[in-house]
């Protein structure tokens, strides 16, 4: 009964993806080739094989590359061709044959770049925080600043001062100054509160024709507008190959504002998936009105009066890796006409 054993490169890679945006990587990687082969008693044929092995965990943040090295092949190799009984005598027998001497090093390379498309969101701290204790003896984490209050709530009683029973006037005189009950919060801190809970306001539209026909071609660009800083911009598009075909995918000037450094990188699937990731360098983030990216498409069929391009899944990161809250802009509908 024969068996089989897996000779060549094998490589295993476990990720786990933190808050913080960071990636942990145990990454295994076996080396194995056959170095001789053996007959055994029987008459069957052995193989004897080598294994290389390396393992080691990479902690990398989201589109950070990382170079894994280390396993070396040295391997020598002496062949010898002679005269029989002539090329064994001592000094002499060298002249009836010949000898070369062989030596190769190898070694192997793994370049791993994690990228994430989608993370979960870190709650505020002032969401996730809470006052515990007794009515007598309260505590908290102390905070910056006071509590904001929450939209639609009403205002805590105040209690009322004590006031001598003898003295009507003065008790009515007290009582008046005395903050109602009922008393809205002033406009300012609810305003504030909201933007705590509704998180950032960070807008996505899409800019381009909307009447094409077949074998045009045009430009559609993503806009983004945040009110807080991005630094890293994950997302996922999808559209119908049937009836478009993207010729190019350029980055944008949205994460280049004031002459940043940036990292862009793009994947098209067959399938009509575009998969995009820009990077800003640096602890500063781009916050006004720019392009992400342009998608150049050709109209290659009208399969149907209408098509769509849509923006499946975006997340954008905030400086310290702090997920931002972006709303999906509808998708890009294009009316297809006749040649």
């Amino acid at each position: 009964m024969a068996s089989y054993v897996d000779v060549g490169l094998k490589l295993d890679v476990e990720p786990t993806i933190y808050l913080d945006g960071e990636v942990a990587i145990k990454v295994a990687l076996e080396v194995s080739n056959i170095i001789s082969q053996l007959q055994t008693k029987s008459g069957t044929v052995a193989y004897q094989i080598g294994t290389r092995t390396a393992q080691t965990v990479l902690r990398l943040k989201d589109g950070e590359n990382q170079v894994l090295a280390g396993l070396i092949n040295d391997e020598d190799r002496r062949t010898a061709n002679k005269v029989p009984v002539l090329g064994e005598v001592p000094i002499v027998g060298r002249l009836f044959g010949n000898q070369a001497d062989d030596r190769s090093k190898t070694e192997i390379v793994l370049s791993i770049t994690p990228r994430i498309l989608r993370n979960v969101r870190r709650p505020d701290a002032s969401v996730i925080e809470f006052e515990s204790g007794t009515e007598n003896s309260l505590a908290s984490r102390p905070s910056a600043g006071p509590a904001l209050p929450v939209a639609g709530a009403a205002a805590p009683a105040t209690a009322p001062a004590a006031v001598p029973a003898s003295s009507s006037a003065q008790q009515s005189s007290i009582g008046s100054n005395v903050p109602s009950a009922a008393a809205p919060a002033p406009a300012s801190s609810i305003t504030t509160a909201n933007q705590v809970l509704s998180g950032s306001a960070t807008v996505l539209r899409w800019q381009g024709p909307a009447q094409l026909k077949v074998g045009d071609t045009f430009a559609l660009q993503l806009l983004m507008q945040s009110d807080q800083p991005v630094v890293s911009v994950p997302m996922a598009l999808a559209f119908d190959p049937r009836v478009l075909q993207l010729t190019s995918v350029v980055e944008g000037d949205f994460l280049r504002q004031g002459g940043a450094q940036t990292n862009f990188t793009s994947r098209i699937d067959p399938s009509g998936q575009i998969l995009m990731t820009g990077t800003r360098a640096g602890d500063t983030g781009a916050s006004a009105v720019g392009a992400l990216a342009t998608l150049n498409f050709r109209v290659a069929a009208a399969a149907s009066p209408e098509t769509q391009v849509q923006l499946l899944t975006v997340a954008p990161i905030g400086p310290g890796g702090r997920g931002i809250v972006a709303p999906l802009p509808p998708p890009h509908t294009l009316r297809l006409g006749p040649n």
